[in-house]
């Protein structure tokens, strides 16, 4: 799966392993084999890893942020998967029948962007995978974001309140291309501050989005 932050990528693979009733395991970009495999302590007592548990008992695993991860650690994997075995630090492992593999990324593993510096994954990688793109999904952006609400006693007026503005800075996020990330997290986020009654619209808002941005792209989102 490969789409923009917060697109809802990790909550599309644990639905999928709550629907399959199966455990749900997952890790982040990895730097170093050991992160996967697992290694052996100074006391010689083998350390698990979320990708060992689910390859010896099944499960669903999501390897996150596949295309911020080594070439290195990502050979190991590729060599697990292909092989039906996997060659632990504490011994060799066969693949149980129940595990299943899902990656996400914020590329399709072609190389950085405008808006992600992330590698290019090579060709053995790539061919392992189908390509789902999954960008924001608004009706799910406002159940959520409606849900957060009532949370607090808000009602639905707050919510469009919200996504009126959201939605306008995306449009000149994308027509400017500016370069900011303007999620459905943030959504979430601006929703939070405001029914929390800790912020007002305006200062939620800012610290969502404008404080993470320079004085010009500032100036091109509220143009």
């Amino acid at each position: 799966m490969y789409g923009p932050a917060g697109s809802g990528k990790t909550t599309i693979a644990q639905d999928a392993a709550r629907a399959l009733e199966l455990p749900f395991h997952f890790t982040g970009a990895v730097l170093q084999k050991y992160e996967l495999l697992g290694f052996i302590d100074a006391g010689g007592v083998y350390q698990s890893t979320e990708f060992r548990q689910a390859f010896e008992f099944g499960g669903v695993f999501l390897f996150d942020e596949m295309d911020a991860s080594a070439a290195g650690a990502l050979i190991a994997f590729n060599a697990a998967i292909a092989n039906g075995v996997c060659a632990f630090p504490d011994k060799t492992i066969k693949k149980h029948d129940d595990f299943l593999v899902c990656a996400a990324s914020n590329t399709a593993g072609n190389g950085g962007t405008s808006h992600y510096i992330r590698n290019k994954l090579d060709a053995a990688t790539l061919d392992r995978y189908q390509f789902v793109e999954v960008d924001y999904d608004k009706t799910l952006e406002r159940s959520r974001a409606n849900a957060i609400a009532s949370g607090y006693g808000f009602g639905a007026d707050l919510v469009d309140s919200v996504l009126n503005l959201i939605n306008q800075y995306r449009q000149k996020n994308t027509d400017y291309n500016v370069g900011a990330i303007i999620s459905p997290r943030t959504t979430f986020a601006v929703v939070e501050m405001v029914a929390s009654q800790q912020f007002t619209l305006t200062k939620a808002l800012e610290y969502a989005i404008f404080n993470k941005l320079s004085a010009d792209q500032v100036a091109q989102l509220r143009s």
